[in-house]
Parts: structure tokens; C-alpha cells; sequence
């Protein structure tokens, strides 16, 4: 049994995603003892799979209240990255950050699906998209100047080395059941049970089954979609290209290219999730079929040094963040933190930081704050 901490609020974080990492530093940079807990190898951790892009080009609404948020994420994703680089006296490297997307269109039906969306309504990211080319073979070329892509390694690297710093433990285990009681909120471990003033759960894919065995319920439904990320090394007229991410990035040099989404949806307690192994195999199928929507065919001539990774995010029906108190009293709290669902990397930071003041200062989280 852990007994509460003197330092500060004694808080469990289940799951080691970007959501969980994310909320763990937010909770011990105001005084919280933190632990960290999650399994050695999850083969279901969305973060593992995360492409690292932040888009604003124009697939939300300019005036829905998700995109706003999106939005702040995104703008005030770097200020909040260097802070914690300051923190822990690293310098980041120019290759893990670039700036500037571009998007190709091999044919007339690729970009006219994708631009009706944008132009269908007062999307903010269309006003900022530039033409690059328009070739005969090749329909066109367009660049997102206000698009960024990071290193997904280096992004969850440095949250793991700003947990150190500020000395949150991590514990590598599977969370059995958390459960309310008169002395607080107990989690059962396979081997010990630990006791703490609050727990988060975090653990993505892993939420709705943990929730089933604590007797907790949310107030939204929670769906779950499979991600692939592909790594590859291909050769397009004689030049070496690496292939990656859910959307079918590619880098050239220090320029970022997108092909097409390759995500399917399925609902988590209604299915039985698929085995890393089976998808790494359809995945190489369509890794290969994606690198053929985004060139020409006779242009890759080569396809070799093929790895995937293969995760599942959880959602929610309208695609915003669930963030939600599922049981308190006067020892304790239980909360749910998930369903970023593609917009982790831009998204967990933020929502970390309202939840975590919303958890010190004791007062109900809202969407509002």
C-alpha cells in the first residue's frame, strides 16, 4: 500500500501514451507526486503509431469549437515544447522539426475529393494553401506553409526525460481494476495495490475494458480506429525517399509530402481487435499502394527496408477529447483522459494542462476552461 504524499496530491496516471505523458508532467510541475504507470509492451499504444503531423489545412470548420481548440494547440504547441526543453536543458535538433507540408495529387479525383471538403465551406487553412507545380503526368502540387510535422521518437523521448527531471515514478505493470473507497482511490496491480487521491486513466484503447472491470461508466460512448504507421525506403527516379506515418508521409530532403489516410474504424466492445501481426501484413499491402497514389507507378522502383507499427485510438462520436470525472468523494477522484484519436500530438498538451489545474485546484473540469 502507498500512503498518501506530503509533497502534493498524490495522483495515478494509467497509460504512457501522449495523453498520459503529457498529463503526468502537467500534474508534477504544480506539486503533485505522480506515478506513471503502464505495461512494458503494449502492442495496442496509439502513441507508437503517431505520424507527428499538425494540420491546419482545412479539413475542420473555422467556426466549430473543436477546430478552436486545434487550433490553440497548434500554435502553442512549440512555445510549450521549448519550455520543457529549457527545463531539461536539451536543444532540440533541426531534423525532428519541419515546417511546411506539401500534399501531391497524382490525379484530378484525388484532389478534387480532397479540396471539395476544403472549399465547402470558410475553412481557415485553405487561405493559406500554395501552389507549387502542375505537370501534365503529375496533376498537382500544393504546399500548407502553417503545417508542421515533429519527430513522434523525439517528442515522446523528451516527455520521458521531463519526467525524470521532475521525478515521477514509473512503475511497468498492468492496472487489474481502480476502484473509489472511503481512503481514496485504490489500483490493483498484479502483484500490489497501490493508493492514491486521484487516478487518470489514460490507456487509450485499453479505456473501455478497464472501466467495464472497475464498474465506472463515462457519458459517451467510446469507438476505437485501427492506425498504421509505415516506415519504407523506396527509389523514385533514382532518389532515395522515406516513407512514413498513418497518412502516408514522405520526406524528401527536409520536405514533408502526404499520401492517403489509411485508417478504419470499428467499434472497441463490439470487436475483437486484430493481432499486431495480422495488420503488419495488410498493411504492407497498402503501405505499397499508398506509395503508388502518391507517384506514379513508374516512378517507384524500389520498395525495401519495410517495417509497420500498428495501433488503435480511441474516439468519441463527434471526434472532440473525452475529459471526464466518472466518480469522486470526499477522499478522492476518478477520471478518464482519451479519444484524441489523430489529434494527440497537438491536442494532449493542451487538454493536459486544463485538466491538471482542474485537478489541483479542485474544481469540475469543463470544455469552457
Amino acid at each position: 500500500m502507498l500512503a498518501h504524499s506530503d509533497k502534493g496530491q498524490s495522483c495515478l496516471i494509467i497509460g504512457a501514451g501522449l495523453a498520459g505523458l503529457t498529463l503526468a508532467l502537467e500534474l508534477a510541475r504544480r506539486g503533485a507526486d505522480v506515478t506513471l504507470v503502464s505495461p512494458t509492451e503494449d502492442p495496442v499504444c496509439a502513441s507508437n503509431a503517431a505520424h507527428g503531423i499538425s494540420t491546419i489545412k482545412g479539413i475542420l470548420e473555422s467556426d466549430s469549437k473543436l477546430f478552436a481548440l486545434k487550433l490553440q494547440g497548434h500554435r502553442g504547441f512549440d512555445a510549450w515544447l521549448s519550455k520543457l526543453e529549457q527545463e531539461i536543458g536539451k536543444k532540440r535538433p533541426r531534423d525532428v522539426w519541419q515546417k511546411g507540408v506539401e500534399e501531391n495529387f497524382p490525379s484530378t479525383y484525388l484532389f478534387t475529393k480532397e479540396f471539395g471538403r476544403i472549399y465547402r465551406k470558410d475553412f481557415i487553412g485553405a487561405k493559406q494553401v500554395q501552389w507549387l507545380r502542375k505537370e501534365d503526368d503529375f496533376f498537382a502540387s500544393v504546399k500548407y506553409p502553417g503545417d508542421w510535422w515533429i519527430n513522434p521518437r523525439y517528442l515522446l523521448g523528451t516527455l520521458h526525460e521531463g519526467l525524470t527531471h521532475l521525478r515521477v515514478k514509473k512503475i511497468s505493470a498492468n492496472v487489474q481494476s481502480v476502484v473509489l473507497g472511503a481512503d481514496g482511490v485504490s489500483a490493483r496491480l498484479l502483484d500490489d495495490k497501490l493508493s492514491f487521491q486521484v487516478a487518470v486513466i489514460c490507456a487509450g484503447a485499453g479505456v473501455p475494458s478497464l472501466l467495464e472491470i472497475s464498474n465506472l461508466e463515462t457519458t459517451e460512448k467510446l469507438y476505437g480506429v485501427s492506425g498504421f504507421t509505415f516506415d519504407a525506403v523506396t527509389n523514385i527516379h533514382r532518389q532515395t525517399v522515406r516513407v512514413k506515418g498513418t497518412s502516408g508521409v514522405t520526406q524528401i530532403g527536409r520536405e514533408i509530402f502526404w499520401g492517403s489516410t489509411s485508417d478504419s474504424a470499428f467499434l472497441i466492445d463490439d470487436s475483437v481487435l486484430p493481432s499486431p501481426k495480422q495488420d503488419a501484413i495488410k498493411c504492407r499491402e497498402l503501405g505499397d499502394k499508398t506509395l503508388h497514389e502518391i507517384f506514379p507507378v513508374a516512378a517507384c522502383d524500389t520498395l525495401t527496408e519495410f517495417s509497420v507499427k500498428w495501433g488503435v485510438r480511441t474516439r468519441t462520436r463527434h471526434r472532440s477529447p473525452l475529459v471526464e470525472r466518472v466518480a469522486k468523494n470526499h477522499a478522492g477522484s476518478i477520471w478518464v483522459n482519451t479519444g484524441y484519436y489523430k489529434s494527440g500530438i497537438i491536442l494532449s498538451w493542451l487538454m493536459a494542462e486544463k485538466l491538471a489545474e482542474a485537478i489541483i485546484s479542485g474544481h469540475p473540469y469543463s470544455s469552457s476552461h
